[in-house]
């Protein structure tokens, strides 16, 4: 899979993280911070040990939710069958 389907999807499913992260700033308003989210593609297109990581957010409900989410994404299968591991750079902050 190239870079720009990868990326095209993720964006696409965003509005589920956005909806853990909502939730998360009723529990702290001044939750922010880089999530580093990173998971294998597998040859069937479904993930493959999703993982939302940051040690310096403390909210571990926030991040089984990001978890939780990036679980059903689906993408397309890689060519040849293979698996693709991505890892990914998010930025959690408010307007």
């Amino acid at each position: 899979l190239d870079r720009k389907t990868v990326q095209r999807i993720i964006r696409r499913n965003l509005s589920g993280i956005k909806w853990c992260y909502q939730d998360a700033l009723q529990r702290d308003p001044k939750l922010r911070g880089k999530v580093t989210l990173s998971f294998t593609i597998l040859p069937n297109g479904k993930l493959e040990k999703p993982e939302a990581r940051n040690p310096s957010i403390k909210d571990e409900k926030l991040m089984t939710c990001i978890k939780g989410k990036m679980g059903r994404w689906r993408f397309p299968a890689p060519k040849d069958g293979g698996v693709v591991r991505v890892t990914y750079p998010l930025i959690l902050k408010t307007r």
